[in-house]
């Protein structure tokens, strides 16, 4: 399932189906979340469908908790439940300026990558060769 992002929006549902679905265990609770796969992510006519989020590559970042990490680390500058105005709009302020910075560093041509990412990057760039070669599938 974690490697579906990397498939082509067209290729997801015959992945799934034919693929993953003959190796799934039997067991309510995996029949169950096979079910809500299909219902919101498979199908073209799912809630999220393929498209929305489904494209080979590794050059884009990918990520699930975008709100969830924004909403941790701003929570982060107050100690109570209401703040003083001032402290509030202070925060907004450093937000726009953390985020005004990420943004220009990602517009940037050069990015600065960790070894650790740049090992996974190789990687992915590995196995989707191998998927498009049909080498694995």
């Amino acid at each position: 399932v974690f490697g579906m992002p990397f498939l082509a929006s067209k290729d997801v549902a015959s992945c799934f189906i034919l693929d993953m679905l003959p190796s799934m265990p039997v067991n309510s609770r995996v029949f169950d979340f096979a079910e809500y796969l299909l219902e919101y992510y498979i199908f073209d006519t799912s809630t999220f469908p393929p498209s929305q989020w489904a494209f080979p590559g590794t050059d884009s970042a990918r990520t699930t908790n975008a709100c969830e990490s924004f909403h941790s680390s701003f929570s982060k500058n107050f100690y109570c439940d209401n703040p003083n105005i001032f402290l509030f709009l202070d925060a907004i302020k450093d937000s726009q300026i953390t985020s005004q910075a990420t943004i220009n560093s990602f517009n940037s041509s050069k990015r600065i990558r960790r070894g650790k990412q740049k090992k996974n990057k190789t990687h992915l760039e590995n196995c989707l060769e191998k998927y498009n070669n049909c080498e694995i599938s």
